[in-house]
């Protein structure tokens, strides 16, 4: 997941006839797949809702994004992640649509996890009085960058985010991130810490604003694309209830590519190491070997034993510094 580059991702409004002629073109093929065989699978997990991914696009087609391949990449850093995607500004602001503000903290706490490794940028999640930042579903003008919600219905729900500054381009009333239920699932750990850290939820955090960040997906690496069976993990999320369009744009790397690229001037893929890193938090937790090329050797499984990984590896921190480092 990560580097997603990093969840990641975009509202062509380049006409729903271009929007469907890249659908149809990029259609997976039929292949069956049994629920039984993929470990895990949340299908909320990175759905990012169909109208949200409209407007990605149209900022991307608006900032004309570029994504060159940076030296950096070559240093032996272990990640995935677009330049032109990072925040041009110190300051990014972070507000919450319901929930409280216990929640607010346990997620706050998470996010600074990211911003911690020292830099420039710094996530503002409070006013000047010490009060959480809100924002409403009836805002005209935008009160924070990032916009969490926790919805949980079929039009807004599961954990996803808008990739980095794309998110300047999503109206002012609808969010750039949610965590579905997460207002009421967090409340365990903040009555009983136990196991925090190691928590799913903790991770989805962690994931989720590395999207918000600038980076994508680390099965992105071409070392994963080339030994996951595509075909078989879109057809799985197509049977969940993600659309073509999600399924693609979260599992397949060119896909994902192509529809940054329709999206504006992109004239290659996006930075990258030279190996994939397996203790990233944006890499997704593991599915079945049979859904693999090599089987249990796959280099695309996180190395944790849980399945994800809990913390930022130093690959996650490298990208990090190397957008946002003074």
């Amino acid at each position: 997941m990560r580097g997603h580059v990093a969840d990641i991702m975009i509202k062509f409004q380049k006409t729903l006839t271009g929007l469907i002629a890249l659908l149809t073109l990029s259609g997976c093929d039929a292949i069956d797949v049994n629920d039984a065989e993929i470990d895990n699978f949340d299908s909320s997990f990175d759905r990012i809702p169909t109208h949200i991914l409209t407007q990605m696009e149209a900022r991307a087609e608006a900032q004309r994004l570029s994504f060159e391949t940076s030296p950096k990449a070559a240093q032996g850093m272990n990640f995935i992640g677009h330049e032109e995607l990072t925040w041009d500004r110190d300051v990014v602001t972070v507000a919450f649509e319901g929930g409280n503000p216990n929640i607010y903290k346990l997620i706050e706490q998470t996010a600074h996890q990211w911003t911690q490794n020292g830099g420039s940028l710094s996530l503002s999640f409070k006013d000047g009085t010490g009060r959480y930042n809100r924002w409403n579903k009836t805002d005209q003008t935008k009160s924070a960058d990032i916009r969490i919600s926790f919805r949980s219905d079929a039009y807004d729900g599961g954990y996803w985010s808008v990739i980095g500054k794309l998110a300047d381009g999503i109206d002012a009333d609808l969010p750039t991130m949610n965590y579905a239920s997460f207002d009421t699932a967090l409340q365990p750990y903040i009555d009983s810490p136990e196991g925090w850290l190691e928590s799913y939820e903790r991770a989805t955090i962690l994931h989720e604003f590395g999207h918000a960040l600038g980076l994508a997906h680390e099965h992105f690496h071409p070392d994963c694309q080339s030994d996951m069976k595509t075909n078989r993990l879109v057809r799985y999320f197509m049977s969940t209830g993600w659309t073509r369009h999600q399924s693609r744009f979260n599992i397949d790397a060119d896909y994902y590519l192509k529809t940054m690229q329709d999206a504006g001037e992109v004239v290659s893929g996006p930075l990258e190491s030279e190996t994939i890193d397996r203790d990233s938090v944006m890499l997704y937790r593991t599915y079945r070997s049979n859904l693999y090329k090599s089987g249990e050797q796959t280099p695309c499984k996180p190395r944790n034993a849980l399945g994800y990984a809990t913390f930022l590896s130093a690959g996650d921190r490298a990208y990090y510094n190397s957008q946002y480092g003074n």
